[in-house]
């Protein structure tokens, strides 16, 4: 069994750059404000794979000691870095970066307050319906 911990929304920053490179298997999907607020959910803390810490380094450090994979990696991050910094420097993703910032955390809605606002939408809305509201995902317990 394995667990795959995948964050959507890492940084504004890096969530400009997805913006612009836009989702692979949803090209019919805007990567908005909206996109970002329904997934910056970091409200579920999980330090379950804290024990593989020294595991974790050990095989990192010999990965990084692989001829030339220090250096793709820091060049890896050399170009997000860059291409962050070149759409934030237009005024459309400038724009849309200061919303991130603004934005900030999502938090999880009270369950009666969740009710409420899905009592509030027409029955049989069928698509919009199957993805509200959006709920954090939990780690299940060990």
């Amino acid at each position: 069994m394995a667990e795959i911990n995948h964050y959507a929304v890492k940084s504004p920053k890096a969530f400009v750059v997805k913006r612009a490179r836009g989702l692979p298997n949803r090209t019919d999907r805007a990567v908005d404000l909206g996109h970002w607020v329904e997934r910056n959910f970091n409200t579920v803390e999980d330090r379950s794979i804290a024990a593989m810490a020294p595991a974790t380094a050990a095989v990192r450090a010999r990965l990084t000691a692989l001829p030339g994979l220090a250096a793709l990696q820091e060049a890896t991050l050399d170009w997000h870095r860059a291409e962050a910094a070149r759409q934030i420097a237009t005024p459309e993703r400038h724009a849309f970066y200061s919303q991130l910032v603004l934005a900030g955390g999502s938090r999880a809605l009270p369950p009666d307050r969740a009710a409420a606002i899905y009592a509030l939408y027409p029955r049989g809305a069928g698509e919009a319906l199957s993805r509200w509201p959006p709920v954090p995902r939990s780690c299940p317990s060990r």
